[in-house]
């Protein structure tokens, strides 16, 4: 079709084939839609003028609130504190602005980033470094919500630990003073749950368990870590998110189940590589394969269509109300569409190198 199309509607097309607007995060797609229209010979400059604006309004915005985060970030002295981890601040904070853009949201933008940063340094902490026992130490740590019975672990999960406590610690007098204590303690039961997660998955590397997939999904689609990012989320949410709603996240409504199958399916399409380079626990692909006895290609095949009807179970949920807080398990699932489609270009960030320039370095020209 495109080939009977004017050269400016032949990119149009080409863009939305690759870059479905549904499944795009919504700041990439507005820099975007603002180039096309600039391009229209019939658009009004008026408008023009103010769509520009309002985009680099906003982009100041984001961009003081990145400053504040990497001197956060600069504190924790990752070099030595986490020499092994990924190490992905820039990256966290698109992360977080696909999920809420809005400037109401900016205190739990700031608070949903640095809990994600600290995120991927337990991720691979639990990945590719601890041993069991020190895992294990780590694990039973946080369930007490205690860093003082750490002495026999390294000191990068000593520094984890206390990192996790003073965030919370810092945000708990905020929310008693907003009256709403419960919101931190549904966040903080979340990130508990989230360690236990990781450490089922470093017991099957040691033992080298091949969980079944049934089993593998039950706890991996939790451990992609999405649920507990939605429960920090919610905390910002304001009077739409009170109890009632905190425990419907609690009971992983069907929009929650569809993003953590999203995230888990397409991760476990793309890190591959990743995980060659050291001793991993199995992947979805591979006990997939070994459960029902396919090849590979039939297990790609089989993740793409669930990776599709979660996409249609989100659409589905997305007429039921709140619409703002459905938004976040939509654009959480945006987000790994952006970044997971075609590599794990968290891990592998240079091919966001565009993207995070035209969101946080380069306002639109005038």
């Amino acid at each position: 079709m495109a080939t009977h199309c004017s050269p400016r509607f032949e990119e149009h097309i080409a863009y939305a084939l690759k870059n479905p607007f549904h499944k795009g995060i919504s700041r990439i797609e507005s820099r975007q839609y603002i180039s096309f229209y600039e391009e229209d010979e019939s658009c009004n400059q008026l408008l023009l003028k103010l769509a520009k604006i309002d985009f680099n309004r906003v982009q100041i915005w984001h961009q003081q609130e990145l400053v504040e985060i990497l001197r956060w970030h600069k504190e924790l002295d990752v070099e030595v504190n986490f020499p092994y981890s990924r190490d992905r601040p820039v990256e966290t904070y698109l992360w977080t602005v696909g999920t809420f853009f809005e400037s109401h949201y900016a205190t739990t933008r700031k608070f949903l980033t640095k809990f994600t940063i600290l995120l991927t340094y337990l991720d691979d902490t639990y990945d590719a470094y601890g041993t069991i026992e020190e895992l294990r130490l780590l694990t039973n740590a946080i369930q007490r919500w205690d860093s003082d019975h750490l002495e026999e672990a390294p000191n990068s999960m000593k520094f984890l630990c206390k990192a996790y406590l003073d965030l919370f610690h810092e945000k708990e007098e905020e929310f008693n003073n907003e009256g709403k204590p419960y919101h931190l303690s549904y966040a903080i039961d979340a990130l508990k749950a989230q360690f236990r997660y990781y450490h089922l998955e470093a017991e099957w590397l040691n033992k080298g368990d091949m969980p079944r997939f049934e089993e593998y999904m039950d706890n991996a689609g939790l451990s992609t870590c999405y649920h507990v990012m939605a429960n920090v989320a919610f905390t910002g949410m304001g009077e739409i998110a009170g109890v009632k709603e905190f425990e419907w996240l609690k009971s992983f409504p069907k929009i929650d189940e569809a993003t953590m199958i999203i995230c888990r399916l397409m991760d476990d399409l793309v890190t591959t590589e990743r995980e060659k380079q050291w001793k991993h626990i199995p992947t979805g692909i591979e006990c997939y394969m070994k459960t029902y006895g396919v090849s590979e290609e039939e297990a790609v095949e089989e993740f793409q269509r669930n990776i599709s009807n979660a996409w249609k179970d989100i659409n589905e949920e997305l007429i039921k109300p709140t619409r703002p807080l459905l938004m976040i398990f939509l654009n959480l699932a945006r987000v790994m569409d952006v970044l997971y489609k075609y590599k794990d270009a968290y891990t592998y960030s240079a091919s966001l190198k565009d993207i995070i320039k035209s969101l946080f370095i380069d306002a639109i020209p005038m």
